[in-house]
């Protein structure tokens, strides 16, 4: 019986994963099918790394409002903290992951193999954070964690949106013009 649990939840987890993939596409090339102001806020307006950590975002919310209505888990605000929490967490690994090849390899030799590796990235980074995210929601939250979360995820809702129209004067790897 443990084992048929097991493989259960191994299944849920790789179809969330899955989703979770497939949601980030669509959300991804969204702005390129549909070019309108609500496309550009929840997709990608370009290839910039910020684009795609707010696609990831996005992609996290969109799956965890799917979650919610499947499974109408409770109580909710541990539920909603833990999906936030992991909204707010998946672009930075799925950044920090992506970089790895840059940092080891270099530039990709190829388009497709850039995007076979950024597949792969998001796949694995998917089931790290859907692992993180189970954990945190499985325990009862303190008032001031799950506080902690909702502002921290709505920072990230508010800077998204934000930077999407005005990108900030000063990129990820660019020193600042001030210091220069």
């Amino acid at each position: 019986m443990e084992r048929t649990a097991s493989r259960r939840n191994l299944a849920l987890l790789a179809g969330r994963a899955v989703a979770f993939q497939a949601v980030f596409l669509i959300l991804h090339f969204a702005y390129d099918w549909w070019p309108n102001g609500l496309a550009e806020i929840f997709g990608g307006a370009d290839e910039s790394v910020f684009q795609h950590m707010k696609i990831g975002y996005f992609s996290w919310l969109v799956l965890s409002a799917g979650e919610w209505a499947a499974f109408k888990p409770s109580p909710f605000a541990d539920f909603a903290a833990s999906r936030l929490l992991g909204a707010v967490l998946m672009p930075f690994v799925f950044a920090a992951a992506w970089y790895v090849a840059a940092a080891t390899i270099g530039p990709l030799p190829s388009d497709p193999a850039e995007i076979l590796w950024a597949n792969l990235v998001i796949l694995s980074s998917s089931l790290l954070v859907l692992g993180l995210q189970d954990h945190v929601g499985a325990r009862p939250l303190s008032p001031p964690l799950r506080a902690g979360i909702f502002a921290l995820a709505a920072a990230a809702l508010f800077m998204y949106v934000r930077f999407t129209y005005s990108p900030p004067w000063v990129d990820l790897f660019e020193v600042p013009e001030v210091m220069r």
